[in-house]
């Protein structure tokens, strides 16, 4: 299960797969969907190495979708007789990944028959040698975790979209960076590969600049060492997309994105409460967002959306009790800025677990909006009674707005038989064959 409350449920060989596909050993296993549909694998390798494949994906009222592999292509065909074909490029089949060359639809013809005509997008690629990134600083002479040939070949021949052609004949062009920075990534990163520019089939142009950005982070290293150190962690990321008209020239908006860290602790062994991101939009307002970088308290929260710091202070709030600053909202009035809105968020975990580790399965319980540009009225979402699968089975909103009626609680009884995570009842898990409700 997963935390946007969604889960999944596997069988083993059950009766309802089907016949196995030619050349297919015949060992099949189903995943079924929260919407009921389900998806069937096959095994077509061996016991020493298995490899499953996704054969068929169907649904509760008799509609399919078949997938067949060859080796150069995969094509799809559904239950009403439309077939769909994926073709890969020949020269790529040897490799650990394929490389797309087409997409072969169903389409209507003139008289209106769903599968009297295709419609085929290209693909087309370049080769450029980029840089690898290391992803660890050196630590006394010692690149992390960095395998030896990525130390002795730092550039490697990567395959990189430059157009997507459509079935009238319009495309999508993309210009990738080719900046080699060699054995320079140790330290900073590389942004070999990043998209820099995408033409789109209307004319416009969208570019994107990128920067070094740098933050602490909590690391462990080889045994001989200090057993914990803090250090810089650097990767390139995205500061500027400008969006221009068909000329090429004419600027029709700019955002801008302003990655920054909050003052470090007392000590060098302090990482930052937190870092920040300001994003500006094309008409000059902003949004800051906070994310939590402190190694205690919460350090398994660790890039959590929001900060228990107040900004500027490299100091826990006190008391340490929720919910914390998550963004803030500013609004452009031609002249300066104020701010519009403020967004808190409080979590709940499931608390030690019994190997030692804590935080986990972190579920978000509560969001605080305050309206700043409404007398600073407060509206709060709160969240409770889990069900231990994804959802929380009831939500109260309340309201400091003095007009009308200032709660509103809403239950859905998610899976009525399975408890409450920590709570009472307790959670229980249900047996696997049990209706989802």
């Amino acid at each position: 299960y997963t935390n946007d409350g969604t889960y999944l449920r596997g069988k083993d060989a059950p009766s309802s797969c089907p016949a196995p596909p030619p050349g297919v050993s015949g060992t099949c296993r189903t995943v079924e969907f929260p919407d009921g549909t389900e998806h069937v694998f096959f095994d077509v390798g061996t016991v020493a190495e298995p490899n499953w494949r996704l054969t068929e994906m169907r649904d509760r009222f008799g509609n399919d979708v078949e997938i067949s592999y060859g080796d150069f292509d995969w094509t799809l065909t559904d239950s009403v007789g439309r077939t769909q074909v994926i073709s890969f490029d020949p020269a790529g089949v040897a490799r650990t990944w394929k490389k797309v060359v087409s997409v072969d639809l169903s389409a209507f013809d003139a008289a209106g028959s769903p599968n009297g005509a295709r419609a085929v997008f290209t693909f087309s690629y370049e080769t450029p040698s980029i840089e690898r990134h290391r992803y660890h600083p050196l630590l006394a002479g010692i690149p992390c975790n960095t395998p030896p040939d990525v130390i002795s070949n730092p550039l490697v021949a990567v395959d990189l979209l430059v157009q997507v052609r459509q079935p009238d004949g319009s495309f999508y062009a993309m210009t990738n960076d080719h900046s080699e920075t060699e054995n320079v990534a140790y330290v900073l990163g590389s942004k070999s590969g990043a998209l820099r520019e995408l033409k789109i089939p209307t004319g416009a142009l969208v570019q994107w600049d990128y920067d070094n950005l740098s933050y602490l982070f909590f690391y462990t290293i080889p045994a001989g060492f200090e057993p914990e150190q803090f250090g810089a962690n650097s990767n390139y990321g995205v500061v500027r997309k400008e969006v221009f008209d068909a000329d090429g020239l004419t600027s029709l908006a700019v955002w801008t994105y302003e990655p920054d860290q909050g003052p470090e602790g007392p000590t060098a062994s302090d990482l930052p409460c937190y870092s920040e991101n300001k994003v500006t939009d094309p008409e000059g307002g902003w949004v800051i967002h906070y994310f939590h970088t402190l190694d205690f308290p919460f350090g398994y929260l660790s890039g959590a959306p929001f900060t228990i710091c107040n900004p500027g202070s490299q100091a826990p709030v006190s008391p340490l009790q929720g919910p914390y600053l998550s963004r803030e909202i500013f609004e452009h009035d031609g002249v300066g800025g104020w701010k519009r809105r403020t967004l808190l968020l409080d979590f709940e975990d499931d608390g030690p677990l019994a190997n030692g580790g804590t935080g986990a399965e972190v579920r978000y319980r509560l969001q605080r909006t305050i309206f700043h540009d409404d007398n600073g009225y407060v509206v709060d979402r709160t969240r409770s009674d889990h069900d231990g699968l994804g959802h929380y089975r009831q939500e109260v909103t309340t309201s400091t707005f003095p007009e009308g009626r200032n709660t509103k609680t809403v239950l859905t009884r998610y899976n009525p038989t399975s408890g409450t995570l920590g709570g009472s009842p307790r959670f229980q898990l249900p047996p696997v064959g049990d209706p989802w409700t």
